[in-house]
């Protein structure tokens, strides 16, 4: 590779990239919650977000946001639930709720939806090819460019 490497157009490719990815992981949760019936769960759906996080100069990480409910249904409840006093908004009636076990069984849609979305693959081969500008080889003492 003769020259400087532009590391500015890198950065830009692995940005471009990252947000390609980020949307197949966003749209492939989508697809779990739907298929296990949680799609319509207090707007879960709306809330579900995902966008590269850029380092000074690489691709550091895509980062999964969405409501604190889908985590909770991602990793499952087996509590002791505190007994609480409740009031209803609208006829302002008092309640009691004892303290009681509760238990959500653990759906795992984060990890297998990062897995079947082709995001990884994706990743690989693309920020591979865009690093790659950047590796010179030598052979038998020539300078190969690699596109």
């Amino acid at each position: 590779m003769t020259g400087n490497v532009d590391y500015k157009a890198i950065k830009k490719q692995e940005r471009k990239v990252g947000r390609v990815a980020s949307k197949m992981i966003e749209s492939r949760i989508t697809q779990q919650l739907r298929a296990l019936g949680l799609i319509e769960t207090h707007g879960l759906e709306e809330s579900v977000k995902t966008k590269p996080i850029m380092g000074q100069l690489r691709l550091f990480r895509i980062s999964t946001t969405m409501e604190r409910h889908g985590f909770i249904l991602q990793h499952g409840v087996n509590d002791k639930r505190t007994g609480h006093t409740r009031i209803q908004a609208k006829t302002k009636l008092h309640f009691t709720v004892r303290e009681h076990t509760m238990i959500l069984q653990r759906k795992s849609f984060i990890p297998e939806a990062v897995e079947n979305s082709g995001a990884f693959e994706y990743l690989v081969d693309e920020i591979g090819k865009i690093r790659m500008q950047e590796v010179p080889i030598a052979f038998n003492g020539n300078t190969i460019e690699i596109k």
